[in-house]
């Protein structure tokens, strides 16, 4: 970073002539944003997203100051600015500073903090799952990204609709950076027409788990995972997460049993409490309305 500062500020003063140095800075510059990237884990990539898109909007305010073009600067800058503001709400959202974020990698040994689990991993069928649902008091449903890229979110509704109808108390538990950016589950909900105050957030829903008969995860991994709480060495370590380990019983709908954006294991699949109900975040909850409605 401190070489391409130079070199830059070295071709604004000298004004050099030969477009081989400008291709020079333009294959220095490509390099360091593959350097800058590498050593951020999967979970900070969001931030980091969010903080390269903010950076897409300081470039075209610069072009706007080159080109005297009015709309170019007010462009980049409301750009910019929107983007950094994200970025810092990320960031306190995941309890981490942004420097840690970004140069928080840089020297670190290469362990991910991902130890040794104990425990069995129990697995549930759709008609079982169905059963517990239907005769429960207080479900909480906990979107993740798995729910966005399955567009699964109107047969949650549907699902959510059918339990509200037998008297089942049903909410979503809305984590601040569930998905892949503030807001996103709450807009996705939203376009379903879930009502708006069934939504959640996390420092509300949280107390309330203790007394839900049942939490369905759909799609969500790292933002209910106890390691955040409990393990110094994992990379998610401090940050805020749902507290779906104080419920009754816990569901969790996931293809496999592969690590989440983070690349961790998840602690939470071999509590007691939680069973595991594997499929696509689309076709099971397709399979528990039909369930349902056959009781």
């Amino acid at each position: 970073m401190i070489s391409l500062v130079a070199f830059g500020t070295w071709m604004v003063m000298m004004k050099p002539d030969n477009m081989a140095i400008l291709y020079a800075l333009f294959f220095a510059a490509i390099v360091y944003g593959i350097l800058f990237t590498i050593p951020i884990g999967g979970a900070d990539m969001p931030v980091v997203i969010s903080l390269l898109n903010s950076f897409t909007g300081l470039a075209a305010a610069f072009g706007g100051f080159l080109y005297d073009n009015k709309i170019m600067l007010t462009g980049g800058i409301l750009v910019g600015s929107a983007g950094t503001l994200l970025t810092l709400v990320m960031c306190k959202a995941m309890n981490r500073p942004l420097s840690n974020v970004i140069f928080g990698a840089f020297g670190a040994s290469g362990a991910t903090g991902d130890r040794e689990m104990s425990g069995n991993i129990k697995d549930i069928n759709v008609s079982d799952t169905a059963v517990l649902m239907n005769y429960s008091k207080k479900v909480i449903i906990v979107p993740g990204y798995g729910l966005a890229v399955a567009q699964a979110q109107h047969v949650i509704h549907e699902l959510e609709m059918i339990l509200e109808e037998r008297g089942v108390s049903v909410k979503y538990a809305i984590h601040p950076v569930a998905g892949r950016m503030p807001g996103h589950m709450n807009v996705l909900l939203a376009e379903s027409n879930v009502s708006y105050d069934k939504l959640v957030e996390m420092e509300d829903i949280n107390p309330e788990f203790a007394s839900t008969d049942v939490v369905l995860v759909v799609g969500a991994n790292d933002v209910i995972n106890p390691a955040a709480h409990n393990d110094p060495a994992s990379p998610i370590y401090g940050m805020p997460i749902l507290d779906v380990e104080n419920a009754a019983h816990i569901i969790v709908n996931k293809r496999s049993m592969n690590a989440g954006y983070a690349g961790i294991e998840n602690e939470l699949f071999f509590n007691p409490k939680t069973n595991m109900l594997f499929g696509d975040a689309k076709t099971v909850p397709t399979k528990l309305v039909a369930e349902l409605k056959a009781l």
